[in-house]
């Protein structure tokens, strides 16, 4: 149950970055005894490191978890912990437009996630 909830709450943000799309936890019920919830800082573990995903990916997973739970957050020992690492992060071509500047990129983001 966990592990759906963690699978659901990273692929909508990843998601919801790229494309803008609205996602709401409809499809997932929390079980009432948990009250809060604690993201621990995801770490970098990728041969190519952006010093301003990891910081932003635990903001959203956060801010996402609190506008569309029941949850609160907080800093000591939660409910349910999630944390994790980046483990891949590249960026690559994927298409090249008429004109001299146009491409298409293709950002690669691999995570890993324990709850």
């Amino acid at each position: 149950m966990l592990l759906k909830i963690s699978s659901f709450l990273i692929v909508a943000i990843l998601i919801s970055g790229c494309f803008k799309v609205a996602y709401k936890f409809s499809d997932v019920s929390i079980p009432d005894d948990l009250k809060t919830f604690k993201v621990v800082y995801f770490e970098n573990k990728a041969r190519y490191v952006n010093p301003q995903l990891t910081p932003k990916i635990t903001d959203k997973l956060r801010q996402k978890i609190i506008n569309q739970t029941k949850l609160n957050n907080t800093n000591t020992d939660g409910d349910i912990e999630i944390s994790g690492y980046l483990s891949d992060y590249s960026v690559s071509t994927s298409g090249v437009g008429s004109g001299t500047t146009t491409t298409t990129n293709r950002l690669n983001v691999g995570m890993v996630i324990s709850i």
